[in-house]
């Protein structure tokens, strides 16, 4: 059993910030409470503490069991539990400051702000209606309609297409890159809505040729931490094993995908370096080991090796066997498999290019959809709030105040959050 007792103790030291990072199970939302009840202690006013959490369940549980622990210290019942029992002995000290302030947390329990950001930009677009694009009066749309939504206003996009329009020739280009597929063009669109807080800003910005570079280098870079990875994980002794396995694949299969890939194996003694440029002949080790559904190989026929070749097929069955016994190995070959390539193909370009102007066409319909409904989704609220707190050279008034405000941001679940949702944080810090 592992004492983290100490870990815990720190946790609370409110001269510091913290991440803290646990199992299911484990307890860290008692520790967050308890630094919540903790920073009451030290603020002048409850709301200079805004604590996010991913879901309005999340939320009302955090600010039930904070009311709770408060209305124990008030009853004065000590917990049996250790833990507990620190969280009573926080919830006492933070309600002294409750009386001693007149915050009556316990009969206005809303003073607690501990929201979903959903909510928070919600309130932060409020503020300032006319920064926020004057949303303020617009009904918002529940995750359940998105879909119905998202898909008239591509529906109406794509219309474009038999008409002379600025747009009418990028939706033609995109359309033949999909064999003709409208119906696929339109799901495309649609999905893309439900994710332009990740794009928007990108192609507003950057010209499609940057853009395009961006991309690839952004690739090349997922790719050589990809392969690093890999060669971390094939124990070095399997690997040099390996090498000759795949030369031999390369001179005897007869269909082989990554065929370049494999004869790049054919003469070094030593793995090729795990960069983007040797991506090939990395991949030729998933296609050597797995089937094309990613479970290890049991024939080996087709990977070249007969009974004619009993010995190193025979070798090679038991090197299979050596790798299954590496829990996370499998999966990291699937990935590897899965890698894109590092360098669009020069037709693949018009098709990007096309891209960023339909989607530039596609944010701007779906702005007038929302203004002839007097709708916003939850995205468009985001994009809508982080409009309202400008930024970090030029901040709103808004953005100010709340830096006088917010002095403790407490998040839950960190690890779920988006780059937008990430943005949004690091203004408000």
């Amino acid at each position: 059993m592992i004492c983290d007792q100490s870990a815990r103790s720190t946790a609370l030291d409110l001269s510091r910030s913290f991440i803290v990072q646990a199992p299911a199970g484990s307890g860290k939302t008692e520790l967050l409470i308890q630094r919540y009840l903790a920073l009451l202690s030290s603020v002048s006013i409850p709301e200079e503490i805004v604590a996010i959490t991913f879901t309005r369940k999340a939320a009302a549980e955090m600010r039930h069991r904070i009311i709770g622990a408060l209305k124990q210290a008030k009853n004065g019942i000590l917990p049996v539990d250790n833990h507990k029992q620190e969280t009573f002995k926080l919830a006492t000290e933070a309600l002294v400051k409750n009386n001693n302030q007149g915050w009556q947390l316990i009969e206005q329990p809303q003073r607690l702000k501990i929201e979903t950001l959903d909510a928070l930009n919600l309130r932060l677009a409020h503020q300032l209606p006319i920064l926020s694009g004057g949303i303020a009066g617009s009904r918002l749309i529940e995750e359940g309609q998105y879909k119905e939504f998202y898909s008239s206003v591509s529906r109406r996009l794509v219309q474009q297409l038999d008409q002379e329009t600025a747009i009418s020739e990028s939706l033609a280009v995109i359309l033949r890159h999909l064999n003709v597929d409208i119906a696929r063009l339109q799901e495309l669109l649609e999905n893309l809505l439900g994710t332009r807080d990740q794009w928007l800003k990108y192609i507003t910005v950057d010209n499609p040729e940057k853009l395009i570079l961006s991309l690839e280098k952004a690739t090349q870079r997922l790719i050589d931490d990809e392969l690093k990875s890999v060669q971390e994980s094939i124990p070095r002794d399997i690997l040099n094993e390996l090498i000759p396995m795949l030369g031999h694949a390369a001179s005897n299969a007869k269909n082989l995908t990554h065929l370049t890939g494999f004869q790049a194996w054919l003469e070094p003694e030593t793995p090729p370096k795990p960069s983007w440029q040797n991506l090939a002949a990395w991949q030729a080790l998933p296609e050597l080991l797995l089937t094309k559904t990613g479970e290890w190989r049991k024939g080996l026929s087709l990977v070249g090796f007969t009974s004619k070749d009993e010995v190193i097929r025979d070798r090679l069955k038991e090197v299979i066997s050596e790798c299954k016994n590496n829990g996370t190995l499998l999966g990291t070959l699937k990935e590897l498999a899965d890698l894109p390539r590092p360098v669009l193909n020069p037709s693949e370009k018009p098709v990007l290019k096309a891209f960023c102007r339909v989607l530039v066409f596609l944010a701007v319909e779906l702005k007038l959809v929302f203004e002839e409904r007097n709708t916003v989704d939850f995205i468009e609220i985001g994009l809508a709030a982080k409009a309202a707190l400008g930024n970090t050279n030029d901040p709103s008034e808004l953005l100010l105040a709340l830096d006088r405000r917010i002095q403790h941001l407490l998040v839950d679940e960190f690890q779920d959050t988006s780059q937008a949702q990430l943005r949004l944080l690091e203004l408000l810090t």
